[in-house]
């Protein structure tokens, strides 16, 4: 399931990049950002801000 969350999670990083963090980490049901950031590092290697920037 987190791995299904953390695809759309980064078509929304790339989506629309003056979305906030924590605004996507809510819409994607996550409980707060750090629990986002945490699900997608441990997925991606990376946290969520590096992956928008690197993208």
């Amino acid at each position: 399931m987190n791995y299904l969350k953390v695809e759309e999670t980064k078509c929304m990083l790339l989506a629309d990049r003056s979305m906030q963090l924590n605004e996507i980490a809510y819409k994607m049901g996550f409980s707060n950002l750090a629990s986002m950031s945490k699900i997608f590092k441990s997925i991606e290697g990376m946290p969520p801000s590096v992956y928008r920037q690197t993208h």
